[in-house]
């Protein structure tokens, strides 16, 4: 979540400081991928009535909820096995990959997979292909150069057997 410093911080729609008693809203960094329009929302504070006035506020608003929607960070429950990953070594979560609904990667956000499962997951292979077609065509930069998206890539070739 956000690191709000009350008085301090500034809301980046409108430029104003985040007063006690106001309404804010405050974003996990839930976008690492910084090509992606919703990406300045991640891990900010904001006024709350800003939000929505921004060209892409309710989409953020849109696409956290389905983060919290879809994955039980707390519990880690596997989409093939059903089962909960206890180990965080296993875990493999997809996090938001793009905010745009007509991107073919759309449907493949915040999945949760145990990874001696990947190789069993049926839909594998697909979205091997569009992550490969997604960095080919420079959609995807993070923190890392890259790397996360890289990382998944591998992840998905390479499971666990």
């Amino acid at each position: 979540m956000a690191l709000i410093f009350i008085g301090k911080s500034v809301c980046p729609i409108c430029k104003n400081v985040l007063h006690e008693g106001e309404a804010i809203t405050g974003f996990p960094a839930f976008v690492p991928n910084n090509k992606d329009p919703i990406y300045f929302f991640n891990d900010g504070g904001f006024h709350q009535e800003c939000v929505p006035k921004h060209e892409f506020g309710n989409l953020a608003l849109k696409s956290v909820s389905l983060d919290y929607e879809k994955v039980d960070y707390t519990r880690k429950i596997c989409l093939v096995s059903k089962e909960r990953i206890a180990e965080m070594d296993d875990y493999f979560n997809t996090g938001l990959l793009t905010s745009d609904e007509h991107e073919p990667l759309y449907p493949y956000n915040f999945i949760t997979l145990h990874k001696k499962y990947i190789k069993d997951w049926e839909l594998k292979e697909d979205l091997l292909q569009k992550l490969i077609a997604f960095k080919e065509n420079d959609r995807w930069n993070d923190y890392f150069g890259g790397r996360l998206l890289d990382d998944m890539i591998e992840t998905i070739k390479n499971p666990i057997p």
